[in-house]
């Protein structure tokens, strides 16, 4: 099925770590501060498909409650507060097609 969706020009690519939730309660399983955390961690060990880039996957359906909004808000406002970061959208990810909408 990749190699199809591949093949109509659609980019395929995965991810590094995942905020998990529970799929029942739609609520978040991976506390803010750990999931900071892997991330530094995951980076400093080289730990990523690609060095020095990580594809963090989040799914929209987790954050329907200002609390779990609240936590996403906090997560974005510590990576962008760290100089060693910088928050991108995934066409700018190394071997991406620099066309893609």
């Amino acid at each position: 099925a990749i190699d199809s969706v591949y093949s109509a020009g659609f980019a395929v690519m995965g991810w590094d770590l995942e905020w998990m939730f529970d799929h029942k309660t739609l609520t978040l399983v991976t506390d803010t501060g750990l999931l900071l955390r892997r991330i530094d961690n995951m980076l400093e060990a080289k730990k990523t498909k690609t060095p020095g880039h990580l594809v963090l996957l989040a799914h929209d359906q987790a954050f329907q409650t200002k609390e779990s909004v609240a936590q996403l808000h906090y997560l974005f406002q510590q990576l962008k507060n760290n100089p060693e970061y910088e928050l991108v959208l995934v066409n700018s990810y190394p071997g991406i097609k620099k066309d893609l909408p």
